[in-house]
């Protein structure tokens, strides 16, 4: 039963994780952190400044000044505190798209955000400080790939079925958990071999994602930049890298503690350090 447990605490972990990337609210909560991390806020600047100036007509920004003040004024604005408003409405934009690619049947193997909010909010900004250039910016959709990955699709029909589980694995889990211990005539080593179970399953947990991690590192897809990749891939799987280290570090200390009541309690039942039922007199003898 021990390794049953050790084998579904990493699995209901990804399958409570799936339901963050389903909901739309979870996932843009999810992704928000990304708008204060430098690296997703220049990789955002560089490439809705290369869109509005591919999209605008020629002579809207023609000279290299107009270009590099275009430039100056979209980074100003993705480290500005109305940024994160416009990158929440672009991840809910294309929420749909990430949770087909990361756990639906989806064959797009990228993870991306629509950058199309961030620019209707540049427009606006040049627009209230007087900007004509504003006008000539069109309304228009942006996306841009923040993670993209052959090694994506390795795991994506796994994903998805471990998504439909996403209730009843982390229940049937926890169910295991109390009767493995409540069926045991020994509680206290129930609970010791529960518990390193669950922390040896945290380890598991964390190597996996780490090992993913270089995995998809080391086969980025084109146009994709590396820092950024690692910052958003650091935040998608952060819920299982967290319940990793809580599975890893409270099995172990909850073992180690059941572990040292045992040998307490077997020392004071003669077990350890004496002979075991040698009696006062005998020993005074």
């Amino acid at each position: 039963m021990s390794l049953l447990i050790v084998v579904l605490v990493p699995l209901s972990t990804v399958a409570l994780w799936t339901q963050q990337i389903s909901d739309t609210g979870r996932y843009v909560a999810l992704m928000a952190p990304l708008a204060h991390d430098q690296d997703v806020q220049d990789a955002v600047a560089k490439r809705v400044t290369q869109e509005v100036i591919a999209r605008s007509p020629r002579q809207a920004f023609a000279s290299p000044g107009d270009a590099a003040a275009l430039s100056l004024g979209v980074r100003s604005f993705t480290q500005s505190s109305g940024f994160p408003a416009a990158w929440n409405a672009a991840v809910r934009a294309t929420h749909g798209f990430a949770k087909q690619s990361l756990i639906g049947s989806s064959d797009d193997d990228s993870l991306g955000v629509d950058l199309g909010p961030v620019i209707s909010q540049v427009k606006k900004g040049m627009e209230a400080a007087g900007d004509t250039r504003a006008a000539l910016i069109p309304d228009t959709h942006a996306p841009v790939r923040l993670l993209q990955a052959n090694s994506l699709e390795v795991l994506r029909g796994k994903l998805h079925v471990l998504s439909l589980l996403s209730i009843w694995l982390p229940v049937a889990t926890l169910l295991l958990t109390a009767g493995a211990i409540v069926v045991s005539d020994r509680r206290l080593r129930a609970v010791m071999t529960v518990a390193f179970s669950y922390a040896i399953g945290g380890l598991l947990l964390w190597a996996g994602v780490a090992i993913f991690g270089r995995l998809i590192d080391n086969d980025l897809g084109p146009g994709v930049d590396k820092p950024t990749a690692n910052t958003v891939y650091e935040q998608i799987t952060s819920l299982m890298q967290l319940l990793a280290y809580v599975w890893t570090g409270a099995g172990t200390l909850i073992g180690v503690g059941a572990w040292l009541i045992l040998i307490r309690r077997a020392r004071a039942a003669g077990v350890f350090g004496g002979i075991p039922g040698r009696s006062e007199s005998e020993s005074g003898a």
